[in-house]
């Protein structure tokens, strides 16, 4: 891009870093033949010390996206044969789509000689969509003390490079599972560095997108983590409420902010970038009254050797609770039978507190086997609540092996 007044020309051109790798992602010889791509290529449009780490990139890849580390090299060149120019000053500006703007450097050079330029490389991470201009503001005097002064404007629209949709499960047993469906909607492969959710204060996380084979660790999509245009993948995570919260069983119950995504990336022009999400948030949890978890129960069992399954009561009610235990063993296609007295009356539990208790369990048949239903019946408010299947145990008989 060449703009000329007077005895200054300004030309600025994007660039891109060659210290930049995308050999871990893209085919040999794909990078050189995308940024040789234009025929108008310019060799002359970078300052010569920067060649050695900075490239030019052609017209035709001159797309930026929101998030992207958008580098350009800036001339500032004396087209005079003869004639110098001195106190020569370039004030540079970003103005946005909504006319807010930002300064992003200035350039100055007391003396220009003819045929000399003023080079420089800036960089700026994208933060807005939309319409981006920049605004070279430039100054200088003649040998004659003239004095001139003029703007050179400089248009470019950034686009979104993603589109993230979300999905939120909350778990019985207090975890939250996130679903982030990625897809690329840039016209260049990315490779997707790193994909993490940065949870709030009140939970831990897991990601649950890498596998290890032949004892090395890589994304559960394949060994070379290319992400090709339009493509989608979805990434998993579980967070689980850090102990003080799991306490707090008003405070968990009200929580809906989780965290948020963040994404780095190389494009395949070797171009880093970085977004974050807004805070993503979850519907709140809509717990009845009493809620029966399991916290403890072995995954099998033998035939016939009776175990035992460890039960959480929590009363969500703004009120009192006597809860009395009942369960009996009359479906004829019970495998698993309860051991004790059905009827028995637990301690009374107050609003938002837990209360723990163990029963035991008898297996009469082999296989994958679902534990019998469990019937609570609050004496106080005369409410009942029935808890079918909430959990299965493998039953074996050794015997028969």
């Amino acid at each position: 891009m060449d703009n000329r007044t007077d005895l200054i020309s300004i030309r600025v051109n994007r660039v891109v870093s060659r210290d930049v790798k995308t050999d871990h992602f893209m085919e040999p010889g794909e990078f050189e033949r995308l940024l040789l791509a234009d025929d108008n290529f310019e060799t002359d449009s970078i300052g010569k010390q920067f060649v050695d780490k900075w490239r030019r990139l052609p017209k035709s890849l001159s797309q930026i996206f929101l998030g992207e580390t958008f580098c350009f090299s800036i001339m500032v060149v004396n087209d005079s044969v003869t004639e110098p120019v001195k106190d020569v000053s370039v004030k540079i500006d970003l103005q946005f789509a909504n006319d807010r703007m930002i300064n992003i450097g200035f350039l100055k050079s007391p003396l220009l000689d003819s045929k000399q330029s003023l080079d420089e490389i800036k960089h700026y991470e994208i933060k807005d969509l939309g319409s981006h201009v920049l605004i070279f503001s430039i100054s200088y005097r003649t040998v004659t003390d003239e004095p001139h002064i003029f703007r050179k404007y400089f248009k470019f629209q950034v686009e979104k490079p993603l589109d993230v949709k979300t999905k939120f499960y909350n778990a019985e047993s207090d975890e939250v599972y996130l679903e982030a469906l990625l897809q690329n909607l840039t016209n260049l492969p990315i490779c997707l560095e790193r994909v993490t959710l940065e949870p709030s204060q009140y939970f831990n996380v897991k990601g649950l997108n890498k596998v290890t084979i032949d004892g090395e660790e890589q994304w559960v999509f394949g060994k070379i983590n290319r992400f090709n245009p339009m493509e989608s993948r979805q990434y998993l995570f579980c967070l689980t409420p850090k102990p003080e919260v799991k306490a707090n069983l008003k405070l968990l119950r009200s929580v809906t902010v989780i965290g948020r995504l963040d994404i780095v990336w190389i494009s395949g022009i070797a171009v880093p970038g970085h977004l974050q999400t807004s805070p993503l948030e979850r519907m709140a949890p809509n717990y009845v009254d009493i809620r029966l978890t399991i916290e403890g129960i072995p995954s099998q069992a033998e035939l016939r050797h009776k175990f035992n399954i460890t039960f959480r009561i929590t009363n969500y009610c703004d009120f009192d609770i006597e809860p009395a235990l009942i369960f009996d063993n009359k479906d004829e296609k019970q495998a698993i039978l309860w051991l004790g007295v059905s009827g028995k009356v637990l301690d009374r539990i107050s609003p938002h507190q837990c209360y723990d208790f163990t029963l035991t369990a008898y297996p009469i048949d082999t296989g994958l086997q679902a534990i019998p239903k469990v019937k609570i019946s609050d004496t106080l408010s005369k409410n009942f609540y029935e808890f079918d299947e909430m959990a299965y145990v493998f039953i074996n008989d050794p015997k028969s092996v």
